[in-house]
């Protein structure tokens, strides 16, 4: 186990403690929190955006890039709580990667071995795999020699558009697309126990990334050749409907035989005969074509508007290649979707000069992101497809401390995202990548945030968060503003509540200056026992006693971690 920054409360401190200012232990010795056995004398906010219940282990996914390398741990160690595998960016599991011509039998040498490595790994062998699609082989492109795609050295040109066969307008046969989609799905349901089963589907990644549904903003002098969709939202729908034909046997597909207008422009998946046992999965279900959630200006402008097109047709401030859907004839993409699905990952995406606290940031990614949506996909789980730490480090004017090398802010940034997702309403995230990213692993080592991620995760899965992440009232710092932050868990007889500061100037030590200061907290439940930080092990505590309260999340418990 690597950690380079772990720390624990002192063990016997009774008072509010004024840490020295070592350069990077101010960091986490600058806030205190004393417990008290009496009345609560705080309160908080419940978020409306909580869900209901326990949370489950498909919360917590990773998303793992490298399969079958030399001397490298590809997967979080067994022991760690993870439900979901994303395969995408996965090697040897993409479309191009498995079949190398039209026809070709599928080689998924690859894709069975994170398939079983997975099961392997997670806790109890729950994780549940989720294919992404996106990427079309050169043989199979509608237009080979587009060299605006992304991974041309890994497939050649032509991987963003969608497959021949398949009109602008939604109409054709999509015969490339079907073959493959029956194909995969039939070698799927053969691999039976041992692997773990896909059961989510993604229809494409990130189609913001486009010179069709947006304006150019993919291939570019300063970011050439990256696009990941350039086709029309009808084949785009289709895409999706036929592969939920082929994969459940129910639904409609539109825009088939001939595209709407035209009589008839839609076909019942039972008509077709495209379903057999072979191909359709127990429990399959479909999520909404990917986007980023962040940002108002520039480059990621209008990032969630090719969603709102995809469901509804009616973002008219962009294009709408072949939208021929709408509120008289039905939101076909919506009626196609079971889950909403953008992309979220503070740091660099969040706009110059302001505040990127990941309570703040993901607040306004969520909020970009359900405010385009009706009350019917409002209603439906709302994923975070592709998540983590992007960037080198945040704007130290305006938000959290610079993350580049701070390992301990790392695990910090780790764990308060986790539980901010949660209590927003976010029900799942996937770690984009566990295994090359350096943050949550290095060299096949875990790092703290990686730890972080792990403990965390043992602290929700099978919790239900009974009060939301939020400020505690009644506590200002020295600046004037409510920094302190709590959320409360609740698991059987198990309570936990979560404690920790987000203002940044209070211990960055960085400059050579500390500020230190203290909360006294009347603490409501006389039971607590334990304490633990995310880069610790449960350890006893005996009352009046002194927690430190850092930006790193400190729980205390009625009992160890269940």
């Amino acid at each position: 186990m690597y950690s380079s920054e772990n720390f624990n409360p002192l063990p016997s401190l009774s008072t509010f403690v004024r840490p020295t200012c070592a350069p990077w232990r101010s960091l986490l010795l600058s806030l205190s929190l004393l417990l008290i056995l009496a009345a609560p004398s705080w309160s908080q906010d419940k978020s409306p955006g909580t869900p209901p219940g326990a949370v489950p282990t498909t919360f917590v996914g990773v998303n793992v890039n490298s399969v079958g390398c030399s001397g490298c741990t590809n997967y979080p160690a067994s022991g760690t709580d993870f439900g979901v595998i994303r395969l995408w960016d996965t090697s040897g599991t993409s479309w191009p990667e498995m079949q190398a011509s039209s026809g070709a039998t599928l080689n998924t040498t690859k894709l069975d071995q994170v398939l079983q490595d997975a099961y392997n790994n997670s806790i109890n062998h729950q994780a549940v795999g989720m294919y992404t699609f996106g990427r079309v082989p050169n043989w199979a492109s509608s237009v080979p020699g587009d060299s605006s795609c992304a991974y041309q050295s890994s497939g050649g040109t032509g991987q963003c558009d969608p497959p021949a066969f398949l009109n602008a307008d939604g109409s054709g046969s999509d015969a490339d697309w079907r073959a493959f989609i029956t194909a995969l799905a039939t070698h799927l349901n053969s691999l039976g126990s041992g692997y773990a089963p896909v059961k989510y589907f993604e229809v494409w990644n990130e189609i913001d990334r486009s010179t069709s549904l947006r304006t150019n903003n993919c291939n570019t002098v300063s970011d050439p050749n990256n696009c990941s969709y350039n086709g029309s939202d009808a084949q785009l729908l289709r895409l999706l409907e036929d592969m939920k034909c082929i994969l459940t046997g129910t639904g409609t597909i539109h825009n088939y035989p001939n595209a709407y207008p035209t009589v008839p422009y839609s076909t019942a998946c039972s008509s077709t005969g495209w379903s057999t046992s072979a191909t359709q999965i127990s429990g399959a279900m479909f999520l909404s074509p990917s986007s980023h959630a962040q940002g108002t200006s520039g480059a990621v402008a209008n990032s969630t508007g090719v969603v709102q097109n995809f469901l509804y047709c009616n973002d008219s401030s962009i294009p709408r290649p072949d939208c021929n859907w709408n509120s008289s004839t039905g939101y076909w993409g919506s009626a196609a979707v079971d889950i909403i699905n953008f992309h979220m990952k503070p740091g660099n995406e969040a706009q110059t000069g302001t505040n990127t606290d990941p309570e703040t940031e993901m607040a306004t990614e969520y909020g970009n992101a359900t405010g385009i949506l009706d009350p019917t996909d409002l209603a439906k789980p709302f994923w975070d497809g592709e998540a983590g730490y992007s960037g080198n480090g945040w704007d130290p004017n305006g938000g959290d401390v610079n993350l580049s090398g701070e390992y301990v802010q790392q695990a910090a940034f780790t764990a308060r995202y986790m539980l901010g997702m949660w209590s927003l309403g976010i029900q799942n995230f996937d770690w984009y990548a566990w295994d090359i990213s350096n943050f949550l692993e290095t060299g096949g080592t875990t790092t703290d945030a990686g730890i972080a991620y792990s403990t965390v995760a043992s602290w929700m899965i099978g919790s239900t968060m009974t009060s939301s992440c939020a400020n505690v009232t009644g506590f200002t710092n020295p600046a004037g503003t409510q920094t302190l932050w709590s959320c409360t868990l609740t698991q059987n007889s198990w309570t936990g509540e979560v404690f920790w500061d987000t203002n940044s100037t209070a211990y960055n030590c960085d400059s050579g200056t500390c500020t230190t200061y203290g909360y006294n907290v009347l603490v409501h439940n006389p039971n607590w026992h334990y304490y633990q930080t995310p880069i610790g092990i449960p350890t006893k505590i005996n009352s009046p006693y002194t927690i430190q309260v850092s930006n790193l999340p400190v729980i205390i418990m009625t009992n160890a971690v269940p």
